[in-house]
């Protein structure tokens, strides 16, 4: 007797149409900003707005509603433990506001709001990446699904990385692509552990202050200081409840029974 194993195939009409909406709220914005430089300075829309990158939480959104089917219950807003990731997230800002108001000599809330202000803007991109993609993806399994999710994010970034001359990208992209396939899965990591999405926001926000040289000295070292309680936060967390549907072993054609 011969029986056919099915596994879960990617919704290949969500996610393209996830990825479509992605790039089509947010390339217009990228492009006033990396190639209409001067109007984008000009502009008295408040840089909050216009830094936004929700592009990806929208398009994630509305294809949630689309495509039903498409829905999956791995990955959440908190993951498994909600104070866990609000300290997560909430810590660096305390220990940031400390180091700023010690370094300057006086109390001032500037920072908490400007990375407060960041962290929503880079949920924004986590709610689309993380929180839907990942999990669409996960019936390629953990290498395939986050090589073609690393590619699709960075082709995403559009006029961010490709700006210059035609070395200059090149020199950027050979950069940025090994870089973003890594944090990808670390990132694929950490959301695979906790469930929670506000993780990979803390994560990617720090990353993105890390790398930027013209960022306070103080919040970066404020940054590193808080990366033994990171680590044991997630060390610590507790452990999910199994999905059978997570990640599945590529699928044999056909299996023989007596």
């Amino acid at each position: 007797m011969r029986r056919n194993k099915t596994q879960p195939r990617p919704d290949w009409r969500a996610i393209l149409t996830f990825y479509f909406l992605a790039c089509a709220f947010q390339w217009p914005f990228f492009w006033w900003r990396d190639v209409n430089t001067a109007s984008w300075n000009a502009s008295r829309i408040p840089i909050e707005i216009r830094d936004l990158t929700w592009g990806p939480a929208v398009a994630a959104f509305l294809v949630l509603h689309l495509f039903p089917q498409a829905r999956t219950r791995t990955i959440s807003f908190v993951g498994s433990s909600r104070v866990r990731s609000l300290c997560f997230f909430l810590i660096p800002i305390l220990f940031s506001w400390i180091g700023v108001a010690i370094q300057s000599g006086r109390i001032s809330y500037k920072i908490i709001y400007y990375l407060l202000v960041g962290g929503i803007s880079i949920f924004g991109e986590e709610m689309g990446w993380r929180g839907f993609l990942q999990g669409a993806l996960r019936p390629l399994g953990r290498v395939r699904g986050y090589l073609l999710l690393a590619f699709m994010w960075e082709a995403w970034h559009f006029t961010s990385h490709t700006k210059g001359s035609l070395h200059q990208v090149i020199e950027r992209l050979a950069i940025y692509v090994p870089l973003v396939i890594v944090i990808t899965f670390f990132l694929g990591f950490l959301t695979e552990r906790t469930g929670s999405v506000l993780l990979a926001t803390t994560f990617h926000e720090w990353m993105d202050i890390f790398a930027d040289p013209s960022g306070s000295g103080s919040v970066f070292w404020c940054g590193l200081a808080c990366i033994p309680v990171w680590i044991w936060l997630v060390w610590t967390w507790p452990k999910r409840k199994p999905d059978a549907a997570e990640y599945p072993a590529m699928p044999e054609a056909t299996a023989a029974t007596a």
